[in-house]
């Protein structure tokens, strides 16, 4: 009789992975106080980042708008998230947040002269 062969495979216990994962957002709830001097491009890196490494963080669409909202500088997520149409897709958002950065650094260095 031929034994059909298994993958030995270690399944985390309930409560390991809730500490796991209690573990990732209070690191990803850090990491957004840490992202009020960031600009957009690098905010987008380390979302990328995250993402890759927690998917389970992001299941809809929405909640990875909502996620790189909370990535950016308090100044651009006011541009971002006002008006009528709210960002449906991350590239939207990115796209949002870009030219929000770049006509936020032109008022500055106007005041500046």
């Amino acid at each position: 009789m031929v034994r059909p062969r298994v993958a030995a495979t270690r399944v985390p216990q309930d409560v390991e992975m809730a500490e796991l994962i209690a573990n990732l957002q209070a690191r990803l709830y850090a990491q957004e106080q840490e992202n009020q001097g960031i600009t957009v491009t690098e905010a987008c890196q380390k979302f990328n980042r995250l993402a890759r490494l927690c998917p389970y963080l992001l299941p809809t669409k929405g909640e990875r708008v909502r996620r790189m909202i909370q990535m950016f500088r308090p100044e651009i997520v006011v541009v971002v998230d006002n008006g009528d149409r709210p960002p449906l897709t991350v590239a939207e958002c990115v796209s949002r947040a870009l030219r929000a950065e770049f006509h936020l650094t032109e008022a500055k260095e106007e005041k500046t002269r």
